[in-house]
């Protein structure tokens, strides 16, 4: 079975090519990727059953042919050709002779000797034909293999069964919009699983059987100890919800039966509004950000590009909105939150929601990431400048409180208050700065 390592070493190169393609030509669609990939699988499912088809043909018959009149003659390249007549019996019928010599070896012009001897006149090499035309033969380094067929041909099957579980596992990475992560001790092991059963198959005597058994067996195990750990996960979410009902998917995506369509729920969770859902790569867990604007968009970022003055917090992200959305709602306490499951996980906000992207292999962290996306505050109602205003007084962070003070002056809202305010401030810096806009006690502010 050692043709069939051929097929399961170059699927994975075929893997590692196109997600280099996919990295290389950003502008196409991951699904487009993902359907290349169906496509080399299915080839490859289809030509191996050919091929397994091929060499269980009871027309073909396997046999040995004796060698008459043995010649060595020297090819274009430089090597030397071992051709013969041979003679075979088909059926128990009168024996069969060639009527030219066919190219039975080949070898280096130093393994002259080794080739006349093991080619000598009278001895036997194998060769094919087939029950429906037994006076045409097949013999030397070209003719067909059932061990040969039969190899490749699972090994394509076993290949291409792969290329497709990768697709299908990139499509629904691609649907879910946000790369996923994984458990590398988990992936350790379903690689070993995997290595095990190709070198079984490869191996193809008892002690590969027993590989190739236990291989599967550890794949089989992992597939199924994921499944059963989402499972449980679930479960205690829904517990753990108030009113949980059924979370619809959205129109534009139900393109089809989805294994993980009646994993997907919504609820209050903490008194906060929630949403979960199983995916193939994991978990997406959302909720609600009341009182945030919907204009707000808070994405993952290592460009540093400063925007609040906290530089830990703008390092991690990008903030896409105007001031009056982010300013009023990014108090210390909502920064420290975000740029914690920013620097750990898969995190989006936007629309007023928080969505945050759990792998598989941490499924048993949701509860707790669900913990954290609700301890978010929430945001005050009213008047934006008055909001900013509070929160400058209440912000440890003076870079931060400075920006709120000049933001508000450029508003135009309150000057004398924000000034007054601003040179009572801890930081000498912001302090020294508002006292040279507040006015003597009889004058008036510049």
């Amino acid at each position: 079975m050692g043709y069939a390592v051929l097929p399961l070493v170059l699927a994975p190169l075929v893997v590692m090519l196109t997600v280099a393609l996919r990295h290389t030509f950003t502008s196409v669609s991951a699904r487009v990727w993902a359907a290349l990939l169906v496509t080399c699988g299915a080839i490859g499912i289809g030509v191996g059953v050919h091929r397994m088809l091929a060499a269980a043909d009871p027309d073909v018959v396997e046999t040995r042919c004796e060698v008459l009149q043995p010649q060595l003659r020297e090819r274009a390249d430089g090597t030397l050709e071992l051709v013969a007549t041979l003679r075979w019996t088909a059926d128990a019928q009168l024996p069969y002779t060639t009527y030219a010599p066919l190219p039975i070896a080949v070898g280096a012009r130093e393994q002259r000797e080794a080739l006349e001897a093991r080619h000598a006149a009278g001895t036997t090499v194998p060769c094919v034909y087939r029950r429906s035309r037994p006076g045409r033969i097949h013999a030397g380094p070209g003719m067909p293999s059932r061990a040969r067929a039969r190899g490749i041909g699972i090994g394509l099957v076993v290949a291409g069964i792969g290329l497709l579980a990768y697709a299908v596992r990139a499509w629904r990475r691609a649907r879910g919009g946000q790369p996923a992560r994984g458990n590398r001790l988990a992936d350790v092991v379903r690689l070993v699983g995997f290595c095990a059963l190709a070198g079984g198959v490869w191996l193809g005597d008892t002690l590969g059987t027993v590989l190739a058994i236990l291989g599967g067996l550890v794949v089989v195990a992992r597939f199924v100890q994921d499944f059963l750990r989402s499972e449980r996960t679930f479960k205690r979410l829904r517990a753990s919800l108030e009113d949980p009902r059924p979370w619809p998917k959205p129109p534009a995506t139900d393109d089809g039966w989805d294994p993980y369509e009646d994993d997907r729920v919504t609820g209050t969770y903490r008194g906060r509004r929630v949403w979960a859902a199983l995916t193939a790569t994991g978990a997406i867990v959302q909720a609600e950000l009341v009182g945030w604007s919907q204009d707000l968009a808070i994405e993952r970022s290592s460009a540093g590009i400063p925007r609040t003055g906290d530089d830990a917090f703008d390092r991690a992200v990008q903030i896409k909105g105007d001031a009056t959305a982010w300013r009023p709602v990014l108090a210390a306490e909502a920064r420290a939150l975000l740029r914690g499951l920013f620097e750990r996980r898969d995190v989006r906000v936007a629309n007023g929601k928080i969505e945050v992207v759990i792998p598989d292999g941490e499924l048993g962290e949701l509860m707790a990431v669900l913990a954290e996306v609700v301890a978010i505050p929430p945001a005050d109602a009213g008047p934006v400048e008055p909001r900013v205003f509070a929160q400058a007084a209440a912000e440890p962070l003076a870079a931060v409180r400075l920006g709120h003070y000049q933001w508000l002056i450029a508003r135009g809202w309150e000057a004398p208050r924000v000034y007054r305010t601003a040179a009572a401030d801890r930081d000498p810096a912001i302090a020294a700065w508002a006292r040279e806009h507040v006015p003597p006690a009889a004058g008036a502010f510049r």
